[in-house]
């Protein structure tokens, strides 16, 4: 496998991934996923999904500030770990499933993707039904009829290879619309971990930069990234679809 594995904190052989991915099965992460159940239905992930997922009218803000403050990135990646903490190393899928290689960033190239080929949501809550508050809350792929976005998670599940930030401009959209959507559909959306979701590379290709200018402060954006990075430990190494 080459040098750069050989920097990882520990190696595992091959024969032992399937009892290393029960490695968490502990006393303490049980109590953290019930602690998620209870609140992850609540207020932040719907208005997350409201702000984010819009596959059909979204736009890079003018201000360039991130819609979404500080507490709420961590309260979301404190759900998501919860996920993600009870999750195999190596996961096991079945077909149907949508497979997405590295976004870094490209946020509008993601939007576009699920506009032309469908979005990781079930219809009634992408459309503004009762998991989105209703018709109020109905973004603008619904009013715009034949050819808009439409939610197809009662067809297919998604897997995302990683690499979800560095390079582009926009990773904080990226990586929080994707952790919102693994903590609403958590046996739907699949998050594996890229080279990038380690702090000694996106620190210098361009992530803590993202966060430290578009949050509400450079110590907000430290903190932030800081959350990202220690959820990024948790995120799983591989995947097989059908063996």
């Amino acid at each position: 496998w080459g040098a750069p594995f050989a920097r990882l904190s520990r190696q595992v052989s091959i024969d032992r991934l399937p009892e290393e991915g029960r490695r968490i099965e502990g006393v303490a992460l049980p109590r953290l996923a019930q602690r998620r159940d209870s609140v992850c239905d609540e207020g932040p992930l719907n208005s997350i999904l409201r702000t984010l997922l819009r596959p059909d009218d979204w736009a890079a803000p003018h201000h360039g500030r991130f819609p979404i403050g500080l507490r709420t990135i961590q309260w979301l990646c404190a759900e998501a770990t919860a996920i993600l903490a009870a999750e195999s190393t190596v996961l096991d899928l079945r077909a149907p499933v949508k497979v997405f290689g590295d976004i870094h960033g490209q946020y509008a190239d993601l939007m576009r993707l699920f506009r032309e080929y469908g979005a990781p949501s079930h219809d009634d809550h992408f459309m503004g039904g009762a998991g989105l508050g209703g018709p109020a809350a109905r973004p603008v792929l619904q009013e715009r009829g034949q050819g808009g976005a439409q939610g197809d998670l009662m067809y297919t599940d998604y897997l995302f290879l990683g690499d979800y930030v560095d390079r582009g401009a926009h990773s904080l959209e990226t990586i929080c619309l994707l952790l919102a959507l693994k903590v609403k559909n958590p046996t739907r959306v699949f998050l594996l971990r890229g080279n990038h979701e380690l702090p000694e590379v996106n620190s210098r290709d361009g992530f803590l930069y993202e966060c430290r200018t578009r949050l509400e402060s450079d110590a907000a954006g430290c903190e932030a990234w800081k959350a990202f990075n220690a959820l990024f430990e948790w995120l799983p190494l591989a995947a097989t679809i059908n063996n």
